[in-house]
């Protein structure tokens, strides 16, 4: 696993060290990811802010 992490949980990467990357939406990116407190895996969805915010603004 790498550094990229958010609060308690951190993304799982490949060999190379990109995320590893579960999907894609018009909203987001789901990721592998560990949750370090629980010990266990989870998946985590990263809003991209951009296309949230365009939306709402009718852009």
């Amino acid at each position: 696993m790498s550094a990229l992490r958010f609060d308690h949980y951190q993304i799982v990467t490949r060999e190379d060290g990109t995320p590893l990357e579960l999907g894609r939406g018009a909203m987001g990116v789901t990721y592998k990811g560990f949750d370090i407190d629980l010990r266990l895996p989870v998946t985590l969805k990263v809003i991209i802010f951009w296309n949230a915010l365009s939306e709402r603004l009718g852009l």
